[in-house]
């Protein structure tokens, strides 16, 4: 075991996971008596740093589950601007028969542009941070099951070392 904390429920269960053991539920009734003479019990758990240490330990575990909903609404936001933008071009888009196409095409865009500058910063912005959002998944999701496979096979050689013994 590597957690000395309260994290190590987790650990035992993330482990009997990846051997492929049964996990079950039993259900159980606490019942607190409560002796009227003793003072209230004073609790040493400190709940920030508990809950801070359950985060990053379900982030370790699944590092994809907060990181994919940022990466979605960044995506979602920038290709919702570029759509603005390119509605924007074609609806301020005028064909003249003696310009050229490209210079029609810059002139819808500087048109574009001078309606709403702050929309080509947030859509480039955006799009760029949700496309580097979704290949740091894609990073993280590789680099879980390279983790996930070194402990199936630390827990192999110490299962084989257990037996020999």
């Amino acid at each position: 075991m590597f957690e000395d904390g309260k994290e190590l429920h987790l650990e035992m269960l993330r482990k009997l996971a990846l051997c492929g053991a049964s996990i079950e539920e039993i259900p159980g009734r606490l019942v607190w008596n409560k002796p009227t003479a003793q003072p209230r019990r004073k609790t040493n758990l400190k709940i920030v740093g508990a809950a801070s240490r359950h985060i990053l330990y379900g982030l370790l575990i699944k590092p994809t589950r907060f990181f994919k909903y940022v990466a979605a609404l960044l995506l979602s936001i920038g290709l919702y601007e570029w759509g603005t933008i390119l509605y924007n071009c074609l609806h301020s888009f005028n064909r003249t028969p003696e310009g050229s196409l490209s210079r029609d095409i810059w002139t819808a865009l500087s048109a574009s542009f001078s309606k709403s500058p702050h929309t080509f910063a947030i859509a480039s912005v955006a799009l760029l941070l949700g496309i580097q959002a979704f290949s740091y998944l894609a990073l993280l999701q590789v680099m879980k099951l390279q983790q996930e496979e070194t402990l199936r096979h630390i827990l192999a050689v110490l299962a084989n070392q257990s037996d020999a013994d």
